[in-house]
Order: C-alpha cells, then structure tokens, then sequence
C-alpha cells in the first residue's frame, strides 16, 4: 500500500464538510500526514433567487469569496486540537470537481477526504455530484461523509471497520487500507459478501424465491472464498467477523453498516473487468448515498 504522506479536504463550510473534517484530522494524525483545506470558489455558490440579487462584477465578485473563504479556513484551522499541519488555499473556478481534481494531480495527493452533502437544496445537489466525481476520477482513495461523527468517539481512531468484497483486486486493496487503520492493531473486521438475489424467471415454477434454496451449498462456497481473501493477512489482535448475505448489494451493505454501528466502511471502487468496475462502481456510489458511517473507496 502507497504510503499516507499528504491529505486533501475539500469544503465548502457546510454541516457535512464540518463532519468530514473531523475525519480528515484523524487520518493525518494518524498517518503523521500533511493536511491541507481547500475551498473552490465557483459561480454557482451564489443563490440567483435571492432577493438581493444582482449579478455582481466578476472581480470584485471572486475576490469577496476568495476574502471569505480564507476567514473560514484560518478559523476552522485554529479550532482543531489534532497534532498535524495543516494549510489552506483558496482557488477559483467553474468546476469545483474538476479544480479538485487538478489540484490532486498537482500536488500529489494521497487521499481525500470530504462530505457529500452542502448547504442548502441546490448546492446540496451539487456538492454531491462534486464527491461522485472525485471518488470516480481522482487515483487515491476517497473518504467521504455526511452525518454526524459525534454519535460515536472517532477521537479514539476507528474501532469497528466493515469491509464488502467481491473478491475483485480493488477489494483486496480495500482490506489492505483498512487493516492499516486499526489503533494499535486492535479491532473488529467484518467481511461482508452479498450474493445478489436477481433469479432468472425460471427459477419461479420451483416455489423458491432464495438463491441459498436453489444452491444449498452457496453460503459454505461463499464463505470459504472470503477465507481464501483474508488468507494470512489478518494480525493478531484483530477479531474477525465473516457474513455472507443476500439481495440487493448496496441496500445489504448499508443495513449491515447500520445495524452492526460501524465505524468506517471500506470498499474497492472497481471490480475484475470493464462490465465489473461500471458495475462496482455503481454500487459503491449508492453505498456513498446510502451508509450512515463514512465509506472509504479505494481504486
């Protein structure tokens, strides 16, 4: 695994980037990495339905969010007691996603981390198609999230870490980052394959509506898989909790995040093949929506 050296947090000071924040403190302490806070100030920011509205001077206009802008980052900067660096930059653009991704690529970033979600209705809508093209486009892995973290201690590092499989190289990269962010090598790991419950019309004359019914022996060939993926690389110290489940795949894993009050979800983004990774990818952007816990996507 590519070592954790330098940490992007894209914000745009909403509820949900706040909780990102957090996150994004966390990781580069833990990983001893550099933190840097952007904010991309963008045409869009501004509410053409408010009342005062009046197409502004694009100077003048630019340069009282880029002022803005750097008042919120010094202040978010000093409010943190996390033992990291961390810098700020302001950059202007029309597609926060692509100055994103461009300042990824300059900067040689190693992870992101982000909230889906913005302030309002319409830059709600935007912010998350923003983190949908990061998490598709950008070469490092992506942390995103939009609740709150208060409803359990991150402070302590992620305790209880859900990783789904399918088996693919990008869900062995996935168990890989997550086995690295155990605090002291300690914690629970669930694995989680979910065989989709999609059954060809045929299946119906039988009266069986279950794909365990129909091949009796798919939970135990599901499970020795999943053996086979942890292979040897689980250290002592981490308790391991193995479940194959049924139906549709991202409703499956965001129940089981909830229901098990996970900490942190990792998964791959791609899977074994062109039809796979459009596939994966889909699922892991409705997994995004749906996860109540942060989702880690690695490539």
């Amino acid at each position: 695994m590519p070592q954790i050296k330098k940490i992007l947090f894209p914000t745009d000071f909403s509820d949900s980037a706040d909780f990102a924040f957090a996150h994004a403190c966390l990781l580069a302490e833990f990983f001893k990495a550099e933190l840097t806070m952007l904010h991309v100030v963008a045409l869009h920011d501004d509410d053409p339905y408010h009342p005062e509205h009046k197409f502004p001077d694009i100077e003048e206009y630019y340069d009282q969010r880029v002022s803005t802008a750097d008042k919120h980052l010094k202040r978010a900067k000093q409010r943190h007691d996390y033992d990291i660096t961390v810098h700020h930059e302001v950059r202007r653009g029309v597609s926060p996603a692509e100055e994103i991704l461009d300042f990824i690529q300059e900067h040689g970033i190693d992870l992101v981390a982000m909230g889906t979600h913005g302030r309002n209705a319409v830059s709600r809508f935007l912010l998350g198609s923003i983190a949908e093209k990061v998490i598709h486009y950008a070469p490092c892995p992506v942390l995103s999230s939009c609740k709150d973290p208060t409803r359990r201690d991150i402070r302590e590092g992620y305790k209880k870490i859900l990783v789904p499989t399918d088996f693919s190289p990008s869900s062995e990269r996935a168990l890989d980052f997550a086995l690295q962010l155990f605090p002291d090598g300690a914690g629970q790991l669930h694995v989680v394959h979910v065989v989709d419950d999609s059954i060809h019309p045929a299946y119906y004359a039988s009266g069986k509506t279950s794909l365990f019914d129909l091949l009796p022996d798919l939970r135990k060939r599901s499970l020795a898989a999943i053996d086979k993926f942890l292979s040897e690389k689980i250290p002592e110290g981490i308790t391991i909790k193995r479940n194959v489940l049924e139906g549709g795949v991202a409703h499956r894993i965001a129940a089981y995040e909830l229901e098990k009050d996970m900490d942190l979800l990792v998964m791959g983004a791609r899977g074994t093949g062109q039809l796979e990774e459009f596939v994966l990818g889909s699922i892991a952007d409705r997994v995004v929506r749906k996860a109540e816990c942060p989702v880690l996507t690695v490539k």
